[in-house]
């Protein structure tokens, strides 16, 4: 907060206007979840997407204890959709005028006699419950086989190819969290899931994404939305390599033949291809309540205690937000999630402008580079604009106002500054 303060006295607070978003609808298969993270307390939340056939929904998740039935809940799906909106990859404009000064019968019985735990004899139902429309259990085992087996026949569609893999999870100490559809709850097909989170203990601060891929038809895309304390800073990925800088962004996009959600998906698909790799870019990182522009409402105190954060005196003001956006295959997942709190909170965005030629004296084109006889802003009394000072020649600091709503203009303010900043000085 005090950087951001003496920042401001020598930046310009850089608005515009927000006039489109990336999206995800390029990508073939995207899975989203938001990681609250405190000490070692995480809350996860999954968002299920699943609009079609609803009845072969399952889901399995390594956990490192019992989940209790009060850690666990359902959530309103349009949490996730203010999340995607406030913190996708953005395209804005500029006018001159921007930078003068102004003002299914699934079986939870472990001893039934259609087959289970006791038949397997080596797995053990520790905890069953059903919360909103999902019937879930707690798993444990020694032999991954033997799950398999209770999982299949307890009507799972489970590959034996799978016992291998559950076993690695076995051997490391994990217990597995399993959900699916309760037929009580009367889901249809296309019917939009709700986010289904559960809160957990541990030292380790990650996500376990090769189990997913043991059903995955090819190349996957998650989206991570990391929520921290802001003074524990952005979230990022230690074990997998960071592409960020392979995009370039801060240029002027001008359209030829593509929409704007069509070309970051190819700067992403380029950057990803080039690394060879499973990698992963961090699109946005901010104080939760600010956003220079916005492009969506700013989470508030009611989306953030739904996501995890404790009923406390804090506001959404004390916390940070981050989203990631990682692609790997089957092959390229060579280890689960490795994430950590850097304890950086300066202000990031993946943030392209419309291309205008008077603004060629500013930024780059995206694709020409910087412009050789480049077009300007005028000042109406004759000066030039200087955007890395902020102001017209003899004119002071210009300012603008925020779209953040009320309550979160002041730390917008102090923020905003922020914004000039390169992210890969």
């Amino acid at each position: 907060m005090l950087t951001a303060l003496l920042l401001l006295s020598n930046a310009h607070a850089f608005c515009g206007t927000y006039v489109g978003g990336a999206g995800t609808a390029q990508y073939a298969s995207v899975s989203t979840v938001a990681l609250w993270r405190n000490g070692t307390r995480t809350v996860l939340s999954v968002a299920n997407d699943v609009r079609g056939d609803t009845s072969n929904f399952v889901m399995v998740i390594p956990v490192p204890h019992v989940i209790p039935e009060e850690d666990v809940h359902v959530l309103d799906p349009t949490v996730f959709d203010r999340l995607a909106a406030y913190s996708e990859p953005r395209l804005v404009e500029y006018v001159c005028e921007d930078f003068e000064v102004n003002d299914s019968g699934w079986v939870l019985d472990a001893s039934a006699d259609s087959g289970g735990a006791e038949d397997t004899g080596a797995v053990e139902v520790e905890a069953q419950y059903i919360v909103g429309e999902y019937e879930i259990v707690v798993l444990s085992s020694q032999d991954s086989q033997a799950l398999v087996t209770w999982l299949v026949l307890n009507e799972y569609e489970v590959s034996n190819d799978s016992a291998d893999m559950l076993q690695e999870y076995i051997d490391g100490g994990s217990m597995f969290f399993a959900a699916k559809i309760s037929e009580e709850a009367g889901i249809q097909d296309g019917d939009v899931l709700s986010p289904l989170q559960f809160a957990y203990e541990s030292e380790t601060f990650g996500l376990p994404i090769r189990i997913g891929t043991l059903n995955s038809p090819g190349e996957q895309d998650l989206i991570v939305y990391g929520l921290s304390y802001f003074n524990d800073g952005h979230v990022s990925i230690a074990n997998y390599p960071d592409i960020t800088s392979e995009i370039k962004d801060e240029c002027m996009w001008e359209t030829v033949g593509e929409s704007f959600p069509q070309y970051y998906a190819k700067q992403f698909d380029d950057a990803y291809k080039a690394a060879d790799g499973g990698a992963w870019v961090r699109e946005y990182s901010w104080g939760a309540s600010g956003c220079d522009p916005c492009t969506g409402e700013p989470p508030d105190y009611e989306d953030m205690v739904s996501l995890g954060m404790p009923m406390d005196d804090r506001t959404v003001r004390d916390l940070y937000f981050t989203r990631l956006h990682m692609r790997y295959t089957a092959e390229q997942a060579h280890s689960d999630l490795t994430l950590y709190q850097s304890g950086l909170d300066e202000p990031s965005q993946m943030r392209f402008i419309r291309y205008e030629s008077y603004l060629e004296d500013q930024f780059e084109h995206c694709e020409k580079g910087m412009i050789a006889n480049p077009g300007s802003c005028e000042d109406p009394d004759g000066g030039s604009f200087d955007l890395d000072e902020g102001l017209f020649a003899g004119e002071s600091l210009c300012g603008c106002t925020s779209t953040a709503p009320a309550g979160g203009a002041l730390l917008v303010a102090m923020l905003g500054g922020l914004a000039l900043r390169r992210r890969r000085d």
